[in-house]
This record gives structure tokens, C-alpha cells and sequence, in this order.
């Protein structure tokens, strides 16, 4: 049973563990993206992280169709402040064979995705996405959101990576307030990049129920507890910087592959061996909170399910050994890399 956690002030909780809609697109298949949304639900996951934006704005139908009957039980996060420019609507809709297209060159797919995460990112960011934070954009996000998912509110409303300049902060605090209040969300938050992230929340004129940031083994110390202004936190983003690094490290020198997986105790050459680590040393550190997870592969969801359900031990010798490796040899190592070049 996956764990659950109080979502910030507001009285309600949610799972420990969340499922990130992000990627779920990179699945060509409806039937197969459907069967994703029911194996986190069968898993015991609750919490499902969408927006406006994600498939191309396909995702909020087919997350509200498939999340439709069990409304009750389920946490919908849903954003605002990034929208679809109209050339992206196009995309939108004729998506499905590019996508399968790109699931067979993968260097490829990962160069698309690289330069289209967002309005400033890459050649095509600026061409699919817009960025507006202004009251009426929020408010026709948020109506929007609420008929495509199809329900009367959303558990919690996330400001979509806003940087400091890109708003009024109290017209916007008043606005998601009132939205509170009226019953059309039940808590708010803001999403994004770390330093970004704490620079606007330090500009509103009360605390931000909510912070989801991006997690990074390597700036944990950072942010081991919610800011000052916050009372919960969900982090995202483990495994994407942090897994490739990682293994490249220990796969470039077998006698550094044999000398961390004599020090974990497992097989640091495996991909496996080293996101079980990850994930479990991203539970330990917010443990209080919710971790969002992502995946195209069924199969992976209830395993990694079960494996950060529960927080670790802080006596997990072999997850202290491997956070020890992370911070110490595999740093040093990179810089006296550089300091070679």
C-alpha cells in the first residue's frame, strides 16, 4: 500500500508517491496510455500530476477520462501560466505517428524533447508554448482544465514555472485564494526550477501551500526541507540528470564498477541497481512529502511502487555508502577530469 502524506495545510492527503503525465505521450498508443493511468492506479498511486500543456494538450482528457470514476479517491495537480501556441493545437492532433516515428530513433526523440520543454527551451520551444501569468489567462486556464478533466475542482493548482518577473504576485495570491475559497481548487502551489521557484514564493504576501521542485542528488543539500514560506513539498526530475551521469561514472573504469558494487552490495553496472537508489534516497530526504515518478512501462510502475512506499531506513548502510560515493568520488573525480582538460 503506498504511503500516504498530509498535502500542506489544507486538511487533505494524498499519496507518497505520485505519477508524473509528462512523458506519457512518448507512448504512441491510447490504449497503452490508458493502461499506464490504471497500473499507477492499481499500484495504489493516487496523485496524478498533469497540465494544459502536456501531449500537446491531450493530457488533461485522457487523465480525467480515465480518473473519472474514481474521482473520490484521486489527487489531480493541474497547472497554469504555459500554454499551447495555435501551431502546437495543430501538433496536437496529428501527433501520433511523429511520436511513433521517434520511438524507434531515440537519439532523435531525445533531441525533440531537449528543445521543446518549455517557451524558452531549444529551437522549438518559443514555436509550441506561450508563457502568461496574467489574471484572465489564469482564470480561462483553470475553467479549461476543469472541462477537460472533467470535474468540478482540482485538488491542487500549480503556478507552472514562473520566474519573479513574470507577474503581479499579490493580484495573483488573491486570485488563487479565491479560487480556494470557492471551492474550484482545493490547494495551490508553485512548480518549477529551484532558484526561480524560491525567488517567487518569497514575493507573496502569505505562504505558498505548496513548492514542487526539481530534485537533484548532487544540490540535495540545498533543499532538504520545504522552504521557509511553504509546508509541503513534491519533488520531481530525480532519475533524468542524475541516472545518466551516474552510470556513465561507473561504467567508464571496470575496476569502478567492481569497487561501488562491492561498496553497495549490488550491481552498480545495472541501470536497475542505481535508480532503486536514487529513488529510495529521494523518498529518505523528503520524507514528509510526495515524490512524482514517470514512466512509459507498466510493468515498472507497481515495482517502483512498492519500493518507495514506505521511507527508507536512515540505517540503510548501503544507501548511506552509495549517497557517500555520489558526493565525494564520483564529484571529485569530475572535477580533476576538468582540471585535466
Amino acid at each position: 500500500m503506498n504511503r500516504e502524506v498530509k498535502l500542506g495545510k489544507y486538511g487533505f492527503t494524498t499519496s507518497g508517491v505520485g505519477f508524473g503525465t509528462a512523458g506519457i505521450f512518448r507512448e504512441p498508443s491510447k490504449m497503452a496510455r490508458r493502461r499506464l493511468l490504471e497500473s499507477a492506479l492499481e499500484a495504489g498511486i493516487l496523485h496524478f500530476d498533469v497540465a494544459p500543456i502536456y501531449g500537446l494538450g491531450l493530457a488533461e482528457g485522457e487523465v480525467g477520462r480515465v480518473l473519472r470514476g474514481h474521482r473520490e479517491q484521486v489527487v489531480l495537480a493541474t497547472k497554469v501560466g504555459i500554454g499551447l501556441t495555435p501551431q502546437a493545437r495543430v501538433l496536437g492532433r496529428v501527433q501520433s505517428p511523429v511520436r511513433k516515428i521517434l520511438l524507434k530513433l531515440p537519439s532523435l526523440q531525445q533531441q525533440v524533447r531537449s528543445s521543446a520543454a518549455g517557451p524558452s527551451s531549444g529551437r522549438f520551444g518559443g514555436l509550441l508554448y506561450t508563457s502568461t501569468f496574467s489574471l484572465q489567462a489564469a482564470q480561462r486556464s483553470l475553467d479549461q482544465s476543469l472541462r477537460e478533466l472533467g470535474t468540478d475542482y482540482i485538488d491542487l493548482l500549480l503556478l507552472h514555472d514562473p520566474q519573479p518577473s513574470d507577474f503581479k504576485s499579490e493580484e495573483v495570491y488573491d486570485l488563487l485564494e479565491r479560487a480556494r475559497a470557492s471551492g474550484k481548487i482545493r490547494s495551490w502551489g508553485v512548480a518549477g526550477e529551484v532558484e526561480p521557484t524560491s525567488a517567487v514564493i518569497k514575493m507573496f504576501p502569505g505562504p505558498t501551500p505548496v513548492v514542487q521542485i526539481r530534485d537533484d542528488i548532487f544540490r540535495r543539500d540545498e533543499y532538504l526541507a520545504p522552504p521557509a514560506e511553504s509546508d509541503f513539498l513534491i519533488t520531481f526530475g530525480v532519475l533524468g540528470y542524475a541516472l545518466p551521469r551516474i552510470l556513465a561514472h561507473v561504467t567508464a573504469d571496470k575496476e569502478r564498477t567492481r569497487h561501488w558494487s562491492d561498496a553497495v552490495g549490488a550491481d552498480c553496472a545495472s541501470p536497475d541497481t542505481i535508480v532503486t537508489f536514487l529513488l529510495k534516497d529521494a523518498v529518505r530526504a523528503n520524507a514528509r512529502g510526495a515524490l512524482l515518478y514517470s514512466t512509459t512501462k507498466p510493468e515498472r510502475i507497481r515495482s517502483t511502487a512498492a519500493l518507495i512506499s514506505s521511507v527508507p531506513d536512515q540505517t540503510d548502510a548501503s544507501l548511506d555508502v552509495f549517497r557517500q560515493l555520489v558526493g565525494t568520488e564520483l564529484e571529485k573525480s569530475e572535477a580533476t577530469s576538468k582540471d585535466d582538460q
